[in-house]
């Protein structure tokens, strides 16, 4: 392969016409890295045949591989062992076992727990002739095995199969089924994601938009359970973008709307799939809107806000039971007698025959759902607290107790990682209360020190650069408070910092990295905008 990495040169990206090897272990059920960089596109400068020679083709005018040269002496050819050999009939079929490897692990990684129609799983058959789907799986595959093996190799492949994926894509989405284009657009979303967490995802998710208004979201949300876990994805992604932005949503309201009327029980719930509790959904929807409009008022000059609304939702919030919250009183303990068999005895082995990925009844899952919606009801007082500079040292309380929740969260808990849009509000808080004095060092370093392993360790654990990326904003924010303390004289008291100065459209470039955490348009509908997306 090139050394000069070119993304449209269609030579590097073309799928090798069928070929014949030796088979591997990922034909047995096992894949390890030399399986999977087998399964890729880039073998071809490194095969042992001889494009030129008739010989080396087969009946299809194909290269491939030949046990014994045509020059050798018949009688040797005869002794020679002939392994048997894998004939691959599409790309599709060369690429199976990358696909299983990501259905099986890297698909669950998006979501709190894994579910019976997890938006993120690709089936086999429906991405069989979808080269850009199978190019997109290709690529996520590809950063996670480049991350866990630090392969340079595989990083360069990363790229080449995402700029694939997005070239493909381009060409073919006008006759793609939508179903397959959600596929597809999810994955190029998510692999955004485990690179940066600042990225232009409203080219994706503008381009979802275009595809569920040309079928209508009524029949769309009809399709499968699975197709509205996918919507509820796009619409949890478009409302966490435009809430740390403050400005409105690309789906309209009528989308969630409509998606609402469908019963709970549809095979995932929003707690699985953003560890975040469905009234809380709503909630943030109208503290969205609120948000927005706000920063609208702001640039009129005749034109002022009513706080109203949001007070009124504040209390709400403030009121708001959570549904996860477990109450010993009336908790309802097993009882009949253990069943007979290996577990008769007493011993805390599961019955792994009978799992399934629904930990529901599993108490550590249930009280850290309970940590997790308590400090999702937090972070959004805390959010709109904060944008309408209202109660300072109450959102240094809510501040607090996000951390505490997340805290009481174990750490290898996957729903812990859900947190980073709280991690972030209350992170950004660690700051010293302007004007009441000398800031308390050790409180502030520790505070601090949990928010950096938490993002250190999910950055490791997950694989996705959101985290760090999370980090490196929040350092930012952690010095430029700082300086403006130590700057102050006595009788002068610093301007209050917040995170609304380093992101949104009232934002600026961050220069700790090489990614803009602002609106920066470059095209009058803000298709091509930098957006940071926190979960």
């Amino acid at each position: 392969m090139s050394s000069v990495y070119s993304p449209w040169n269609e030579a590097e990206f073309m799928a090798p016409a069928p070929i014949e090897r030796e088979p591997s272990p990922a034909d047995c059920g096992e894949i390890s890295e030399r399986d999977f960089m087998a399964a890729q596109l880039y073998e071809d400068g490194d095969q042992d045949y001889d494009n030129d020679n008739p010989s080396h083709h087969d009946d299809y005018g194909s290269p491939h591989y030949t046990a014994y040269s045509s020059s050798d002496d018949e009688n040797a050819f005869n002794h020679l062992p002939l392994a048997p050999v894998v004939r691959y009939s599409s790309f599709a079929d060369q690429v199976a076992s990358v696909l299983d490897m990501y259905n099986q692990e890297f698909c669950v990684l998006p979501l709190s727990e894994d579910v019976r129609c997890n938006p993120f799983r690709i089936d086999r058959e429906s991405s069989e002739n979808a080269a850009f789907l199978l190019h997109a799986v290709l690529a996520v595959a590809s950063q996670h095995l480049a991350k866990k093996t630090k392969s340079a190799q595989m990083i360069d492949q990363m790229h080449a199969h995402q700029g694939m994926a997005v070239k493909l894509f381009s060409e073919a989405v006008a006759n793609t089924p939508p179903s397959v284009a959600l596929d597809t657009l999810l994955l190029l979303i998510t692999f955004d994601a485990t690179q940066t967490a600042s990225s232009t995802f409203g080219v994706h998710l503008g381009g979802a938009f275009t595809i569920i208004e040309s079928v209508g979201i009524d029949l769309v949300c009809q399709h499968s359970s699975r197709t509205r876990a996918q919507i509820a994805m796009l619409i949890w992604t478009d409302l966490t973008i435009a809430l740390i932005g403050r400005k409105q949503t690309r789906f309209p309201d009528r989308y969630l709307k409509t998606l609402l009327r469908y019963s709970g029980e549809d095979g995932w719930s929003w707690m699985s799939l953003n560890g975040c509790s469905v009234d809380l959904v709503k909630i943030m929807a109208r503290l969205t809107r609120l948000a927005a409009t706000y920063e609208k008022v702001l640039d009129m000059e005749w034109a002022s806000f009513d706080h109203t609304p949001v007070r009124q939702l504040i209390d709400e919030l403030c009121r708001w039971k959570n549904p996860e919250d477990l109450d010993i009183a009336t908790m309802t303990l097993p009882t009949s007698p253990p069943p007979s068999g290996a577990n008769a005895g007493g011993s805390d082995e599961p019955d792994h025959g009978s799992m399934d990925h629904n930990n529901s009844d599993d108490p550590d899952v249930q009280i850290n759902n309970m940590y997790c919606a308590d400090d999702g009801a937090c972070i959004r007082t805390e959010h709109e607290m904060r944008i309408q500079r209202l109660r300072l040292r109450t959102i240094r309380i809510l501040s607090r107790k996000i951390m505490d929740c997340i805290g009481c969260i174990g750490d290898a808990a996957i729903v812990q990682k859900q947190a980073l849009l709280p991690i972030f509000l209350a992170g950004a808080e660690i700051v010293p209360l302007p004007g009441v004095g000398p800031a308390d060092p050790v409180g502030l370093h520790i505070k601090r020190n949990f928010v950096r392993a938490y993002c250190k360790r999910w950055t490791e654990m997950a694989r996705y650069n959101m985290f760090a990326s999370v980090s490196t904003l929040l350092e930012r924010v952690w010095a430029d408070a700082d300086s403006a303390v130590a700057s102050a004289t006595p009788n002068e008291s610093p301007e209050d910092s917040w995170w609304g100065c380093y992101v949104g459209p009232r934002g600026f470039t961050s220069t700790a990295t090489s990614t803009s955490f602002h609106s920066d348009d470059t095209g009058d509908d803000g298709l091509f905008e930098t957006e940071l997306l926190l979960g």
